[in-house]
């Protein structure tokens, strides 16, 4: 088992070699390595011990329990605090909850509600150590990703490119795989194996991602017994995220294609690709293409030469912009390719378009005039 650090905080020295023995002697996964008997000794251990874990008595001389919690927030790797409190200390200890304290033990109390503490607190820890080296980017020069990270990358893989069978089939498999590992360590990687599917569903599907409550999973997780009861909850998870991704609804998808038209028919003019707009929804660009083809029954470079050549004619109809000015208006910087791909729509250059329109509208104007005459 992977060991944590913890530091003890008591001002009664008989006190702590007993916690220190309680803890070794437990399994809990937590190994001492400091004791404190004052507010002063407490900060000097957690600079040169650098403990995941304080276990602090608020009647520890010398110590505020309000003023530990604020203190420890400032730390770039905050270690988790839980305080021990007779009654009477209960208003001073809630000054700590206002900062963000682990737990509380209203003393006196058991060694099992010590021990159970202890091993809610090593799960956590870890879980909360993994989360934040998965939020902050490793420093120059770090090892290869991961096993974790390298799946994420792969799993937003398959989900850009709609493969979502490969996705699914992962991470069923993985999860099967949490049956085989020691029991503490199944629970960790069973939480984090459903966070990191949760987090790659998110971020592909939006709002339209299945719900998941990671403090929830986190509680339902630590009741769990045995490495079996790991894998069939992760398992389980897992198939209601890919129940839902299966079924995924089409408004999601027409949801995108909304946005993308709107954002076409407002940047029209402007340089845009589907390599641009897939990177806007965190797709790739096959999927996209896809989709929008599914949905419009037209492909994107055809949507968007629709939309220039319909502003084109607005333009050549409708004013006396030279040629080039309503090329670049469209968003052609070359006049030559602006009338070439009008042409191939059209069936007539440009400038044959306006006149013949003018020719139209004169005609029209002349047929209105003799009508006109009684």
């Amino acid at each position: 088992m992977l060991k944590r650090k913890l530091l003890i905080a008591h001002g009664q020295p008989f006190f702590r070699t007993w916690l220190r023995t309680l803890v070794e002697d437990s399994r809990t996964g937590w190994s001492v390595v400091g004791e404190a008997g004052s507010g002063e000794q407490v900060w000097d251990q957690i600079r040169h011990t650098r403990p995941h874990l304080i276990l602090c008595d608020l009647a520890t001389p010398e110590l505020e329990g309000g003023e530990l919690a604020r203190g420890l927030q400032e730390l770039r790797m905050k270690p988790l605090l839980v305080v021990m409190a007779e009654e009477k200390e209960l208003a001073e200890a809630e000054a700590a909850w206002k900062h963000g304290i682990f737990d509380m033990i209203v003393k006196p109390c058991s060694q099992e509600r010590i021990l159970r503490l202890l091993r809610r607190a090593y799960v956590h820890s870890l879980v909360k150590e993994r989360r934040q080296a998965a939020q902050e980017p490793g420093p120059a020069g770090a090892d290869e990703p991961g096993p974790a990270a390298e799946r994420l990358v792969r799993w937003r893989e398959y989900l850009q490119s709609g493969r979502f069978t490969l996705w699914k089939r992962e991470a069923a498999s993985l999860a099967e795989q949490l049956a085989f590992l020691p029991h503490a360590e199944a629970k960790l990687e069973a939480l984090q194996l459903v966070a990191g599917a949760h987090a790659s569903l998110k971020r592909h599907l939006g709002q339209s991602a299945p719900e998941f409550d990671y403090e929830a999973g986190l509680e339902q997780v630590l009741a769990l017994y045995s490495s079996k009861e790991a894998a069939e909850w992760a398992g389980a998870v897992l198939a209601r995220f890919a129940k839902g991704l299966s079924s995924r609804p089409s408004h999601a998808d027409r949801g995108i294609i909304r946005q993308t038209l709107a954002y076409l028919t407002a940047h029209y003019m402007e340089p845009c690709s589907a390599g641009d707009m897939a990177d806007r929804f965190h797709m790739s660009q096959a999927y996209f293409s896809k989709l929008f083809k599914r949905e419009t029954g037209e492909t994107f470079s055809g949507c968007l030469t629709r939309l220039r050549m319909e502003q084109a004619e607005r333009l050549l109809a409708g004013s006396d912009l030279l040629i080039s000015e309503v090329a670049a208006g469209v968003g052609y910087d070359d006049p030559n390719y602006f009338a070439s791909v009008f042409r191939e729509t059209h069936g007539v250059t440009p400038t044959e378009f306006r006149r013949q329109n003018k020719e139209r509208q004169e005609s029209a104007f002349q047929s209105m005039k003799y009508q006109s005459i009684p």
